[in-house]
């Protein structure tokens, strides 16, 4: 996917190159479609499959037309409208140790109202384990975002490193042959790990599973309060890149690391083969990660991947978390301060649309909290 924008006032891309339909350098194996970005105050959003560009461009810029800060609801019902998919991409690029520090991004505003299909765990414009940490916040709130990668590079710019430096790789049903709308429903389903340049396969197995059978990132185990709480991981990695770092994260804790000592005999020709089995006595999730020291064959800060993850649902409840709900509600509330210390608005209509939305936002936190 390359991303047609507007950086302030100039359009980065050629805005020809959006047709509805993959560029005319695709082939079997390989398919590029071009598509939008929109860049607002407290963040960026990715709209792919647009089959034409929702405008603005941008929201929040001073010194142009679109100076007021607005949310990107529109622009992702927009997309769904068109049968595409939007996410949320380099979102963090500083701590998030803190609601204040995190209140750099509106996401958890548009996660809270039902927006947004995937999260970049990776980009050479933001932090890895910064980014993540906060997805995992998300996802243990009980919301489903696919992890993902971008690059954030513009392809005419010689500085840049190369588109694919860091990317997704998505299981799609049914190919060959490889088409974009099953590309993009594998992203939907959740079917996906974001990289830089580790490949990590991640498969979880239950007693209630046919005898070999275990699940992938994406799908989810539906069992009762009184069914086993172990779990059998297995887990195929590979990278160039020397890892010293393999982790498996259930419910945003690490639950089990594979260390230097477990990862000798590094050989970037093989695939290594892990197991383990962990425990999990009510509902969640089980993701797994990687990461090594810096190294000349990724073109980021250091190798790093992190998967979708599988997820465990007893008695038909999700898993969430009071203390992640309560820092993000905490992190929307210093958001809203900024806007209106900010008071960018033209309108009161504008001001109305978007303090809603932060109401409706932290209504669903509250019932979080509240355990409703």
């Amino acid at each position: 996917n390359a991303l047609i924008h507007m950086d302030g006032t100039k359009i980065m891309g050629r805005s020809e190159n959006l047709t509805g339909e993959p560029y005319e350098m695709s082939g079997e194996e390989r398919i590029l479609y071009y598509t939008q970005e929109f860049r607002g105050s407290y963040g960026h959003v990715a709209l792919l499959g647009l089959q034409r560009f929702i405008m603005p461009f941008i929201g929040g810029a001073r010194g142009t037309p679109y100076a007021p800060d607005v949310l990107k609801l529109t622009h992702i019902d927009a997309t769904y409208s068109q049968g595409g998919i939007a996410g949320f991409v380099h979102p963090y690029n500083g701590p998030v140790d803190t609601p204040q520090r995190a209140a750099t991004a509106d996401i958890p505003v548009h996660v809270a109202l039902g927006r947004g299909d995937f999260f970049d765990v990776v980009s050479i414009a933001s932090l890895e384990m910064e980014s993540t940490e906060m997805y995992y916040r998300l996802l243990n709130c009980g919301f489903r975002l696919a992890a993902t990668g971008g690059t954030d590079n513009f392809s005419d710019v010689w500085l840049d490193p190369s588109g694919g430096t860091a990317r997704t790789y998505v299981h799609v049903d049914g190919a060959p042959p490889l088409t974009f709308s099953g590309w993009l429903d594998g992203v939907r389903e959740k079917k996906t790990f974001g990289t830089n340049g580790p490949l990590l396969f991640l498969n979880v197995g239950h007693g209630r599973l046919s005898s070999g059978a275990m699940l992938e990132p994406g799908e989810e185990f539906a069992l009762e309060n009184t069914d086993d709480t172990t779990f059998d991981i297995s887990l195929a990695v590979a990278s160039l890149a020397p890892l010293d770092r393999v982790e498996i994260i259930v419910n945003g804790s690490v639950a089990h690391t594979w260390g230097k000592a477990d990862l000798v005999g590094y050989n970037p020709n093989e695939v290594w083969n892990l197991s383990t089995t962990i425990e999990l006595p009510g509902s969640g999730w089980i993701a797994a990660r990687a990461s090594g020291p810096p190294s000349e064959y990724v073109g980021d800060a250091f190798p790093f991947a992190a998967t979708s993850p599988v997820y465990v649902v007893r008695d038909g409840h999700n898993y969430t978390s009071v203390e992640d709900a309560q820092f993000l509600l905490e992190t929307i509330n210093i958001l809203w301060d900024r806007v209106e210390t900010r008071d960018s608005f033209n309108t009161d209509a504008e001001r109305r649309a978007y303090s809603e939305a932060i109401g409706q936002a932290r209504a669903i936190f509250q019932r979080i909290i509240d355990g409703l």
